[in-house]
């Protein structure tokens, strides 16, 4: 198969590989590129996002988007909001197929492109975009970029791995769960690889102090996670197909939350089946890589069987996750490591932890299918690699346009920046509490999609929502408890403006396009009384706002982190910088020169 092989042909691979990621990308992004913002659940873009204290968990607050919330609302200064939020969204499809193909072992290009397919087009990808979980595919996209470059930096085992760190950093600062993934990894690669101690040790300082950021934060806030058993049952692996939880964590699927499930698997096993087929060939491939790892030699083999165990190390541990959430022994096992392990809090959506295993799937599907047609002459053994390959986007057609039209293109209205500005000119001192009280909002200027309230976001200062999640199921405890006395005044008729200045909050917003009970008119100013909207001031607050904890120590972990970053931005500048000068072509024609 030497006219399909990558050695022979790497000029084509490389635009291949491109062509395929942007394909892909576009394939699934295409109704979200132009002027908006796509929201979904988790996934919140604002016009104008505040850089405050909470965008780097400063505040006290539980730092779910730090930092995030930090990067986007810095880069907003010097870029639209809607094409940061459209290169985020093409990066976690394109870079996922890109880098799927770059650290595939496969030897033909069908191959690479199946490994491409498999990882980036997958039920994995479709339900955490409509879950909103942005930040999460963007440390899934990261993860074959870093098998990479370890492989890479691998080859001079002195050098501390510029490229490594740099990629730990981005996923670090994506999200909490995406730093634990990209973390483990390049922890587990940096230290089986044959690195020396110097740039061991440099990475896995890198490590610890870029996921220090969010994880600080968490350990000084004033909320506490729930740790109760409520939390790990709600976000269990949730059956996706119609053949059970564990086939759906297999195939890469089952989100807790169904609303969020693709069609094509909730309403016919097929979708499954036909990637259960995918990975008896990743099977396959993995003996494959099994049995060729004994007979490989020199440096080059050693650290391809030293990168194939820790991914199937991982892989297993991801997958082991998943599969125990779908039963009884292992959701008690969990609940029990979420109830005396500190922040253990961040395994109960145990689906998550599959990024692991889809990663090695990606990496032996492509030998797998490589092996199953070896007997066959190059022109059916291509087109059945082709076929291959296009297996993921047949099993999954509703991954396409928006996953099947749930993510659309919308814009707020006028009113709501209207009233951000009239908030941030009002006096510093007290909170914001918005109204109904619930967590998500579904407007009828978003096509009723549920989305989380925007106005943490939106303002530059305090902002009190409802934080527990409503469910079918039941209700999971949220962590302000700013918020739960809020919830506790509703509860008990008492929501006035003497009892919510007595808990710091200053202004009362009532978002009156959304679902919910609403609340009675609260005595005050009232500042802005629009069609959508309505704020009241309710005077001065009588407390003072409890001072977070350990600000200096967070801002100094903030300091070295980005001290750290800045570093090596420079040493790889400096580097691409030599490569480019010693890299001269000759600027004569036909061979000669005139001297």
């Amino acid at each position: 198969m030497r006219s399909i092989a990558r050695a022979a042909r790497p000029e084509v691979e490389r635009w291949l590989a491109r062509g395929v990621a942007v394909l892909l990308a576009l394939l699934v992004c295409f109704p979200l590129l132009g002027h908006g913002y796509t929201l979904s659940y988790d996934m919140v873009f604002v016009p104008d996002p505040a850089l405050n204290g909470r965008t780097l968990g400063l505040d006290g607050s539980v730092p779910r988007a730090v930092p995030m919330d930090f990067l986007v609302a810095l880069l907003a200064r010097v870029a639209p909001v809607p094409l940061l939020q459209q290169a985020a969204l093409l990066f976690c499809v394109g870079g996922a197929a890109l880098g799927a193909w770059r650290v595939s072992p496969a030897r033909t290009l069908p191959g690479a492109a199946a490994a491409a397919t498999a990882y980036a087009w997958s039920a994995y990808v479709a339900e955490r975009l409509v879950m909103g979980h942005w930040s999460l595919l963007l440390g899934y996209a990261l993860l074959p970029w870093i098998v990479r470059a370890c492989v890479v930096a691998g080859r001079e085992p002195a050098r501390i791995p510029r490229a490594v760190v740099l990629l730990t950093a981005a996923g670090a600062a994506a999200a909490p769960t995406s730093g634990v993934l990209t973390g483990v990894l390049v922890l587990a690669l940096v230290w089986l690889l044959p690195f020396e101690a110097r740039p061991r040790l440099a990475v896995s300082g890198a490590v610890v102090v870029f996921n220090l950021v969010w994880a600080l934060p968490g350990a000084l806030a004033t909320g506490v996670l729930d740790r109760s058993s409520t939390g790990v049952e709600a976000f269990a692996v949730s059956a996706d197909t119609p053949l059970g939880g564990a086939v759906s964590a297999l195939t890469g699927g089952g989100v807790w939350n169904h609303l969020a499930q693709p069609a094509s698997r909730v309403d016919t096993p097929v979708s499954a089946v036909i990637t259960l087929v995918l990975l008896a060939a990743a099977g396959l491939g993995l003996a494959v890589l099994l049995r060729h790892r004994d007979s490989d030699r020199g440096r080059d083999g050693d650290t391809r069987r030293r990168v194939l165990l820790v991914l199937i190390g991982l892989g297993l541990l991801g997958l082991a996750l998943a599969v125990g959430s779908t039963t009884e022994p292992g959701r008690d096992a969990l609940a029990s490591v979420v109830a005396h392990v500190p922040g253990a809090g961040i395994l109960r959506d145990a689906q998550k932890w599959l990024a692991w295993w889809l990663l090695l799937v990606a990496y032996a599907v492509g030998p797998g299918l490589e092996r199953l047609v070896r007997a066959f002459p190059t022109p059916q053994a291509a087109f059945l690699l082709v076929a291959g390959a296009l297996l993921p986007v047949i099993a999954l057609p509703d991954l396409a346009a928006g996953v099947a039209g749930r993510l659309e293109r919308t814009d707020y209205p006028e009113e709501y920046a209207a009233v951000a500005r009239l908030l941030d000119e009002q006096p510093d001192e007290g909170a914001l509490v918005v109204v109904p009280w619930h967590a998500f909002r579904a407007w009828p200027w978003d096509d009723r999609r549920t989305v989380l309230d925007p106005w943490t976001r939106m303002v530059d200062r305090r902002v009190v929502v409802r934080d527990d999640l409503e469910l079918t199921s039941g209700v999971v405890a949220g962590e302000d408890p700013v918020a739960a006395d809020v919830g506790a005044l509703l509860a008990e008729g008492r929501f006035d403006a003497e009892h919510l200045r007595a808990l710091g909050i200053r202004y009362v917003l009532v978002d009156r396009s959304t679902a919910g009970v609403p609340v009675a008119d609260v005595s005050g100013t009232v500042l802005h009384d629009g069609p959508l909207l309505q704020l009241t001031g309710l005077g001065a607050v009588t407390v003072d706002p409890d001072r977070p904890r350990g600000i200096g120590f967070l801002v100094a972990v903030d300091l070295l982190g980005a001290g750290i970053l800045t570093l090596m931005l420079v040493e790889f500048t400096l580097a691409a910088a030599r490569r480019l000068i010693r890299f001269r072509p000759s600027l004569s024609l036909g061979g000669s020169s005139n001297r």
